[in-house]
């Protein structure tokens, strides 16, 4: 029986977590977040939607690695900021997602996303900058609440951000 227990957990976890990153994968993150909001009923919260600028541009001209450098650097980024309640998750490609259910802070974490970037850029040596584009949308935790359209809108707001960013990644 405990063996069984063990696989169980094994797989439970492979089939939650981003593999490169370490963070939840969507699944883990939808689980998680519908998981957390029964207790957290009626209690405005925020979800970030964190896009890793010029990924493509990083891969092309500096290889699969770098790209992969990159994406552990900003869901390192992501993680260093969040509260020990908040969910940070790596749900695709080059799309990050913090909850956070503290909404006074969502200003306070984007101005920390921007300089942690910076911070990093500025010890770097890699010849491409680690940037985010970032969207924030409020949202009131409910235990039956629709977490793939609140992903939509996150995403949403997170394109408009996308239309301010650098045109390069380029140092």
């Amino acid at each position: 029986m405990s063996e069984v227990q063990k696989q169980n957990r094994i797989l439970e976890f492979v089939s939650q977590t981003d593999p490169l990153t370490g963070l939840m994968n969507r699944r883990g993150l939808m689980e998680k977040l519908l998981e957390a909001a029964p207790q957290r009923n009626g209690q405005t919260a925020c979800m970030l939607f964190a896009d890793l600028d010029h990924l493509k541009q990083i891969n092309d001209t500096y290889g699969h690695a770098e790209g992969d450098c990159a994406l552990k650097q900003i869901g390192s980024i992501l993680t260093d900021l969040g509260e020990k309640e908040s969910l940070v998750a790596r749900i695709g490609g080059d799309e990050f997602i913090v909850v956070i259910f503290e909404r006074e802070k969502r200003e306070y974490l984007v101005r920390q996303i921007r300089e942690k970037c910076a911070a990093y850029n500025a010890s770097s040596e890699k010849p491409y900058l680690v940037e985010c584009s970032v969207g924030i949308v409020e949202f009131i935790c409910e235990p039956d609440m629709d977490v793939a359209k609140l992903l939509e809108s996150a995403d949403q707001v997170m394109y408009a951000a996308k239309q301010n960013r650098r045109k390069t990644v380029l140092r």
